[in-house]
Formats: C-alpha cells, sequence, structure tokens
C-alpha cells in the first residue's frame, strides 16, 4: 500500500473527525481493494454504507455526527439535538442523539442509531459549520429543538442563545418562517416564546 495514500487518507480522516467517504478515498488513490484490506486489519470500519472511518478507540459523539451527516450525502446537516450539542446549548452538551436533516426528495436509508429528518431545502443563513461539521444555526436550531423536546429545554437553550447575544428579531424571523401545526412543524412559535 502505498505510504502516500495512507498518509492522505489519515490526514482527510483526521479533519473530518476520523470519518470519510469511499469517494473521497478513491480520489486520493484509496480504491476498493485498498478499503477492503484495511477493514480487514482493522483500522477502518463501515459505519454505514459508503462511510468509513478510522477504527482503533471509542467514537465521539462529533465522528458519529460527522459520519452521518457523510452518510446523508450531499445537503445533509446535523440538526435538532446534534446542533444544540455541537453549540454547546444548555441542556444539551451530554445528548448523545444522532440526528441529521436532508432534502425531502432525498432518499435515506433507515439507520437505528440516527434519527433522519426531512425537510424543505435550507436558506443559506440557516447553516453554519461548527467543529468542521456543517449543522444548523443557532435560530434554526432553536426553532427545530421545538419539534423534538420538551418547552422547558427549548427555553433553558434559549436563556443560553440570548446570553450569547443572539438577535431576537433574527430568532423571530426564523421560527415564523419555519412555523407551521403538525408533526413536521417545529412545535412553537413565536408567541409562544418568552
Amino acid at each position: 500500500m502505498s505510504d502516500d495514500a495512507v498518509r492522505a487518507v489519515a490526514e482527510l480522516a483526521a479533519s473530518q473527525h476520523r470519518a470519510f467517504t469511499r469517494r473521497q478515498a478513491a480520489e486520493l488513490n484509496f480504491h476498493r481493494n485498498r478499503i477492503a484490506v484495511a477493514v480487514r486489519q482493522g483500522w477502518l470500519a463501515e459505519p454505514y454504507p459508503g462511510v468509513l472511518v478510522m477504527a482503533g478507540s471509542a467514537p465521539t459523539s462529533r465522528e458519529r455526527v460527522a459520519a452521518a451527516t457523510l452518510a446523508g450525502g450531499c445537503g445533509a446537516v446535523a440538526s435538532h439535538r446534534s446542533a444544540g450539542r455541537l453549540h454547546g446549548l444548555d441542556g444539551f452538551t451530554r445528548i448523545d442523539v444522532v440526528e441529521i436533516s436532508v432534502a425531502r426528495t432525498h432518499r435515506w436509508r433507515h439507520v437505528e442509531t440516527v434519527i433522519c429528518h426531512h425537510v424543505t431545502p435550507f436558506e443559506r443563513a440557516d447553516l453554519v459549520t461548527v467543529d468542521a461539521i456543517t449543522t444548523t444555526g443557532l435560530a434554526r436550531t432553536l426553532a427545530d429543538l421545538g419539534a423534538v423536546v420538551e418547552r422547558q429545554d427549548v427555553r433553558r437553550a434559549l436563556i443560553d442563545a440570548r446570553r450569547r447575544d443572539i438577535s431576537l428579531r433574527w430568532l423571530h424571523a426564523t421560527v415564523d418562517r419555519l412555523h407551521r401545526p403538525g408533526p413536521t412543524g417545529t412545535g412553537c412559535s413565536c408567541a409562544s416564546w418568552p
């Protein structure tokens, strides 16, 4: 095995929380046969079809989220409780749920360890990068949390976001834009926020 290809894959993995796709590996001349050998030798694992991780230590929460977003394909982002954890919001620092969002038209293979939300395409203002993982921004995360956690948990996260000087105008505009009744809605409207 070429040392250059191994080194390149290791550097890529290090920049993405030890996770990368088979396509990314192929671009670095680390092809299918090399991957098969690495998996057999135990230094690579494939937690999702097409997504590889460097083996050897227990997966971190960030590695699990990074791998899930890679498995979700182009446009998949960390969202909901996973985004709350990435942002370090009060009440979400110990959350171990992996949640991602993908476009409604995207086909996601059901994976027991990942909650996948199908959403309308994101607006650019809804997305940020946190620790090399594309995730929903604070306002979008707070709006999304209303659909999956208890009201007091959202309130606690909102108070934390206010301490960080999140713009209430921006937050209200985001919630109003996303709010709709039913299971795909935000779970709350601005009228019910403190």
